[in-house]
C-alpha cells in the first residue's frame, strides 16, 4: 500500500483571481508591445506603472465580492496621488496644497502644458525635451491600466475590458504603420475572445476558448487571401483618393515689402470747403509734402507737409442734403 500525496488545491479566492490576473498580464503585455514606440527610443517602466495600477483592484477583490468596488475607489486615491508625483513630481503639502505655488495649481499646470503639447508634437517624442507629455502620457497609461484592472477583477465586465484594452492598441496602429499587423489582429482577437470566455458566467470558458481558437484561425487564413488582404479603396489618412500626377494647388503669395516713395507733384490729401452755415466755417487747405530739410526725425516728420489756403473760386459748390 502506498501513500499518495493529495492533489494542492487552491482557495476558492486564488480561484476566481487567477483566471483575471493571466488575462490582465497578457492585455498588459500587448499594451506594452506599442505603446513603447511612443518614446524615443522606448517607454521605458511601462510594467511598473502596471503593478501600480493593478495594486487597487487586487486588494479590493481579496475580500468579499460586494464590497469590493467600494474598496477599490477607496484604494484608488492613495494610488492616484502616487502615481501623479511620480509622474510629475509634485506631492501634496510641498509646500502646500491651494495658491499660485500650491499643488493643484502645478499639477494642473503640467497636464495642461502636456496636453498642449501632444497635439502639437509628432510621434515619437524625446522625453528629455518634453517632459511635461512624458508625464501627461504615463498618467493615461496608469489610468488605462487601472480601468482594465477594475473591470477584470473588480467588476468582472467583459466588454469594458474589451473597450479598455484596444485604447492603445487603437492610438499606437493609427499614427504607426505597424509591422505584421495580421499577427497582432489575431492576439487581440484571441485576447478578446478569452476575455469574454473567463469573465463569462453562465458559459463554460473551454468552451468558448475553443470557439475563439477555431475564429482566430479562420481570420489568419482569411488574412492571408488575395482578394481579401488588399489596399483601401480609399486613403483614410488623406481621406480622400490621390491626386492624378501633373495636378497640384498653389497659392499666391506676391507681397511686396519695400519702403514706401513720396511722390514728385503734390497731393490733394483734404480739402475743407467754405461752409453754407456761418456757424460751420471752416478754413480751406491743401496739404502738400515738402522735402525734408533735417536729419532729426522729428523734425523731418514735423516739415514733411506744408498747408496752403486754396481760393474760393477753386472749390466747387457743394450742394446740401437732406438725407
Amino acid at each position: 500500500m502506498t501513500w499518495k500525496e493529495p492533489p494542492v488545491r487552491l482557495g476558492p479566492t486564488m480561484e476566481r483571481l487567477l483566471p483575471p490576473l493571466a488575462l490582465y498580464a497578457a492585455v498588459v503585455a500587448f499594451s506594452i508591445w506599442h505603446l513603447r514606440q511612443v518614446e524615443d527610443p522606448f517607454f521605458n517602466g511601462l510594467e511598473l506603472w502596471a503593478v501600480l495600477a493593478l495594486t487597487p483592484a487586487l486588494i479590493a477583490a481579496l475580500g468579499p465580492p460586494a464590497l469590493a468596488p467600494r474598496r477599490f475607489l477607496i484604494l484608488l486615491l492613495p494610488a492616484t496621488v502616487t502615481a501623479i508625483g511620480a509622474a510629475t513630481g509634485h506631492w501634496p503639502l510641498r509646500p502646500h496644497l491651494l495658491g499660485d505655488t500650491g499643488y493643484f495649481r502645478l499639477v494642473g499646470g503640467e497636464i495642461h502644458d502636456g496636453l498642449d503639447r501632444w497635439v502639437r508634437t509628432l510621434l515619437p517624442y524625446d522625453p528629455v525635451k518634453a517632459p511635461e507629455l512624458h508625464a501627461v502620457v504615463a498618467l493615461a497609461c496608469f489610468l488605462c491600466f487601472v480601468a482594465l484592472a477594475a473591470a477584470l477583477l473588480v467588476w468582472r465586465a467583459p466588454f469594458p475590458a474589451i473597450v479598455v484594452s484596444f485604447i492603445p492598441f487603437l492610438v499606437v496602429s493609427t499614427v504607426y504603420s505597424l509591422p505584421r499587423p495580421t499577427l497582432r489582429a489575431a492576439i487581440f482577437l484571441a485576447l478578446m475572445l478569452a476575455i469574454l470566455g473567463v469573465l463569462s458566467p453562465r458559459r463554460r470558458p473551454s468552451i468558448q476558448l475553443a470557439g475563439g481558437a477555431a475564429v482566430v484561425l479562420i481570420a489568419l487564413l482569411a488574412a492571408t487571401l488575395p482578394g481579401v488582404a488588399k489596399s483601401a479603396m480609399l486613403d483614410w489618412k488623406t481621406w480622400g483618393k490621390p491626386q492624378k500626377e501633373g495636378e497640384s494647388v498653389g497659392f499666391i503669395w506676391n507681397h511686396t515689402y519695400a519702403g514706401l516713395k513720396r511722390p514728385r507733384k503734390p497731393v490733394s490729401a483734404r480739402r475743407k470747403p467754405r461752409s453754407l452755415t456761418p456757424a460751420l466755417r471752416c478754413r480751406s487747405s491743401k496739404w502738400t509734402p515738402r522735402p525734408a530739410r533735417s536729419s532729426s526725425p522729428r523734425r523731418s516728420a514735423a516739415s514733411s507737409w506744408r498747408e496752403t489756403r486754396l481760393s474760393a473760386r477753386s472749390l466747387r459748390p457743394v450742394p446740401p442734403r437732406w438725407w
